[in-house]
């Protein structure tokens, strides 16, 4: 029997509601919901409000993601509100950086709408979009995000890119020697040599990405013939095929 974990949902204005889930494991994961929609933000520029955003700003962190996504998915289905309010999903995981790059890897990028938003975003904060590099892995529907995405939400799932500026460093094997001795163990803890720089601007690009997606004046929506919102979507949440 998975133990009991309190979700914690808080709004901008400070107010926060407490929700206590049967879950397993704690496994974080940022929503915010403005304008009327759902997008993820970094936990911190959250807590300090985002005074431009019009509409409810909300902070969830959810939990059992690799249970099942049971968090992630329990909410996408019942987020206490109306669900065709979520109009986006940008999932954040695993986002601290160990070297300086100048690339985002954006799982979902060629998916929906937010390919545009992602990359003027990359533009802004000095970075380039690069492609999913572990295709074989299927990461995109594996993560939190996918939660999202069986409800018919655009979603992306966002994380700093393998390819290091110091010719010195081998980015991608960094990354690979990390998952097989760091991750889910102990020693992955604040101690470990993390470049604050890279990951600062990766999370400028994190900020962007939703400040775009929430002031825009439409929705997100799936590219035409897209076999997730083909699947999942619905008229809403697709986007007009061109004459």
């Amino acid at each position: 029997m998975p133990a009991t974990k309190h979700d914690r949902l808080a709004s901008a204005d400070g107010g926060d509601l407490d929700l206590a889930r049967p879950k397993g494991g704690v496994e974080p994961s940022i929503l915010t919901a403005a304008k009327g929609g759902g997008i993820l933000f970094p936990s911190r520029l959250v807590s300090f409000g985002l005074t431009f955003v019009s509409g409810i700003v909300l902070a969830r962190l959810l939990t059992a993601e690799e249970l099942g996504l049971l968090g992630s998915d329990y909410f996408a289905r019942f987020p206490g509100f109306e669900p065709d309010s979520l109009v986006a999903n940008i999932n954040l995981d695993q986002t601290a950086t160990f070297f300086p790059t100048r690339e985002v890897i954006v799982l979902g990028h060629d998916h929906s709408s937010l390919a545009s938003a992602s990359s003027e975003a990359a533009r802004r904060t000095g970075l380039s979009v690069t492609p999913d590099p572990e295709l074989d892995q299927n990461y995109f529907v594996r993560s939190d995000q996918y939660s999202f995405v069986r409800q018919g939400v655009p979603s992306v799932y966002i994380y700093p890119g393998y390819q290091s500026t110091d010719r010195g460093v081998d980015g991608a094997q960094v990354m690979a020697d990390w998952m097989e001795q760091i991750y889910h163990s102990p020693a992955d803890d604040a101690t470990q040599p993390i470049d604050y720089q890279a990951t600062a601007q990766f999370t400028a690009f994190a900020y962007q990405l939703g400040k775009f997606v929430a002031d825009a004046d439409t929705r997100p929506c799936w590219n035409p013939g897209n076999e997730f919102g083909e699947r999942f979507g619905t008229e809403s949440t697709r986007c007009a095929k061109t004459p």
